[in-house]
């Protein structure tokens, strides 16, 4: 986590960028798989990588290979999440999700499952917890 987008390694891994959005506070990047970063656009920390989100995509080449490092992936169901992560977490709901979140202070990230009706993981973040 944190690398940055412009790094040797992370472009071997991704390669190019399908996409790009920007706002204000951060320059939104797509990437083979459904993986999608938000990193920093300005100053020396240009290309720092803020956040990483795992979600849903078209290309089948790809679906689900990305995990989290205990294999939770999309699909997952909720119950495997608690199960693996255990039962200190926060919730909230947003956009239609059940969101169930992990906090480390150690490493000041933070880890959210998405999940939709039905317990099925929809969408993974790795976040800096400073990210706004």
């Amino acid at each position: 986590m944190f690398d940055n987008i412009s790094s040797p390694e992370f472009i071997r891994e991704y390669g190019e960028p399908i996409d790009q959005d920007n706002n204000k506070a951060y320059d939104y990047y797509y990437w083979k798989g459904g993986l999608k970063t938000a990193s920093i656009n300005t100053d020396e920390d240009k290309g720092k990588i803020m956040r990483l989100i795992i979600s849903s995509t078209d290309d089948a080449q790809f679906e689900n290979t990305l995990q989290t490092s205990k294999g939770i992936k999309l699909g997952s169901k909720k119950a495997d999440v608690l199960s693996k992560y255990g039962d200190h977490y926060y919730k909230s709901y947003e956009q239609g999700a059940d969101i169930i979140g992990y906090i480390d202070h150690k490493r000041n990230i933070t880890l959210e499952f998405w999940c939709v009706p039905g317990g099925r993981v929809a969408e993974i973040r790795l976040d800096d917890a400073d990210v706004i």
